[in-house]
């Protein structure tokens, strides 16, 4: 869909080009438009949504808040996976309020301690503050994702769980690894694996999208390698030091 009243979003990166394996970005330069769609293209995108709706499995909301997710878009969405009994989740990019009801609700680190308003420290920390997100947002289940020290998960009637990060030893680019997250946590849920698996994969994910550079997936043949490998290393409790590297670039 167009709308010729708003310009594309663009983001330039400023990158220094060095000795490390792939430049470093020192800055990005973001233009776009962050007024709420107006109402003739809000109705658009409500009825695109609801005829796609009986091709997919979930919905999927990523909010960069550019005006797209209006109150009445959200609404819709979450209405189209109440009447269906579809898997809805969302990144909610901070707003977690915005999104009560929603099955799945991730956010990152400082984007929960901006919702609490105050910081999270210790592992008790964090599973109080998705009790919390958990009970005020009606969620099945809230990720955070903390960036070096992995994620943190609470589904409802579950335990608390802190996943470590897969790969913490070759970090090159950090560019969309939360919307690898719920992305991958999404299609995992919706391929039928339990929720902890699906962060788990999720986990994975991201940790191989950050060794590439600029906005990034992981294919199945990785997926498959990082669940063999990383899966284990894991499972030894991180014994014998850092995981093993990817045998591809």
């Amino acid at each position: 869909m167009t709308d010729p009243s708003r310009p594309t979003t663009t983001k330039t990166r400023i990158v220094a080009q060095g000795s490390l394996r792939f430049p470093q970005q020192l800055a990005r330069i973001d233009r776009l438009d962050r007024r709420p769609l107006d109402e003739g293209m809000e109705r658009e995108v409500i009825a695109r949504i609801k005829a796609l709706n009986p091709q997919a499995d979930a919905i999927l909301v990523s909010d960069y808040r550019t005006g797209l997710m209006t109150p009445a878009v959200v609404e819709a969405c979450l209405r189209l996976a109440e009447e269906h009994h579809k898997l809805i989740t969302v990144d909610s990019q901070g707003d977690l309020y915005k999104y009560k009801g929603f099955a799945l609700v991730k956010c990152n680190h400082r984007e929960a301690e901006a919702a609490l308003g105050r910081p999270l420290w210790s592992e008790e920390d964090f599973r109080g503050a998705l009790e919390r997100f958990l009970g005020e947002l009606s969620a099945w289940a809230i990720l955070i994702t903390r960036g070096p020290e992995g994620m943190s998960l609470l589904g409802r009637g579950q335990s608390y769980a802190h996943i470590q990060a897969a790969n913490v030893s070759e970090v090159f680019d950090v560019t969309g690894a939360g919307d690898t997250v719920i992305a991958v946590a999404t299609l995992a849920l919706a391929a039928g694996l339990d929720l902890l698996s699906a962060a788990q994969l999720a986990n994975y994910a991201a940790g191989l999208v950050v060794r590439k550079l600029g906005n990034a997936t992981a294919t199945q043949e990785e997926l498959a390698w990082a669940i063999e490998n990383w899966g284990l290393h894991s499972r030894s409790g991180g014994v014998g030091g850092v995981p093993p590297s990817p045998p591809f670039p």
